[in-house]
């Protein structure tokens, strides 16, 4: 399976079809992913500003490290996991690195917080 987590969601692709429960360990393996590159573009004062469910990619990889330990589920064929991907960089900005927090990084239309933390 390839494309959008906001795809996946919308067709539970993450639930089992007889039980309709979710697949926990496929979906805490895509919050790993997705927890680690926040981290990521954080350590090098990037501010993501769009992070949304249909900006994150879906990719089906290798299952190593960690992610082998984890029994496939979620529709990934044994020895493969999905692995999540953050993408749309238009809303990014850069952050000075000593800023506890960032106030007002762009101005938005919508009822949205226009205050972020960075930690």
């Amino acid at each position: 399976m390839q494309g959008t987590l906001r795809a996946a969601l919308d067709s539970q692709t993450f639930h089992d079809p007889v039980t309709r429960r979710p697949a926990h360990a496929t979906v805490l393996a895509l919050a790993l992913d997705i927890a680690h590159a926040m981290v990521y573009l954080h350590g090098e004062s990037i501010l993501h500003g769009d992070l949304k469910t249909s900006n994150v990619l879906l990719k089906q990889v290798l299952a190593e490290g960690v992610y082998a330990a984890l029994q496939p589920d979620g529709g990934t064929a044994p020895g493969s996991r999905l692995q999540a991907k953050v993408a749309d960089f238009g809303l990014s900005s850069m952050i000075d690195p000593s800023a506890t927090h960032v106030s007002q990084v762009y101005a938005v239309s919508a009822p949205a917080a226009t205050h972020v933390i960075v930690m």
